[in-house]
């Protein structure tokens, strides 16, 4: 739980794995099978993560698609990821219901947070 504190983002589970991307790009690559053991991450899963995002990189490069990204320092930086995780989940949105249990808003299906999720105060 240590581990996992020093990347917990307020915001969410979504903003947390970010964190631990972000870390990890930072590390040297010779260290970063070390740093992943050091942190209870699991390097095949963070090196996939990584593959999959060079993928889609090369992939707006050959379609000529601009590259676009806000410098971390920015204000509105995590408010323009809530907005582009909204725009892309909003079928997977689940709302709280009186007596405590969430529901799916596309089929009023009963869903719950998972026990490992960073967020401490369930909306």
């Amino acid at each position: 739980d240590i581990a996992k504190a020093q990347f917990a983002h307020p915001d969410g589970d979504h903003l947390t794995l970010l964190t631990v991307f972000q870390a990890y790009e930072q590390i040297p690559q010779s260290e970063r099978k070390k740093w992943c053991w050091d942190n209870f991450i699991n390097d095949r899963s963070i090196s996939s993560a990584e593959s999959v995002r060079n993928q889609l990189l090369g992939i707006m490069r050959n379609a000529d698609l601009p590259i676009v990204s806000n410098d971390i320092d920015n204000i509105n930086y995590y408010t323009n990821i809530r907005q582009a995780l909204t725009a892309g989940l909003f079928m997977q949105v689940g709302y709280k219901q009186r007596d405590g249990t969430y529901l799916t808003v596309k089929d009023n299906q009963k869903v719950s947070i998972h026990p490992s999720s960073v967020i401490d105060n369930k909306p």
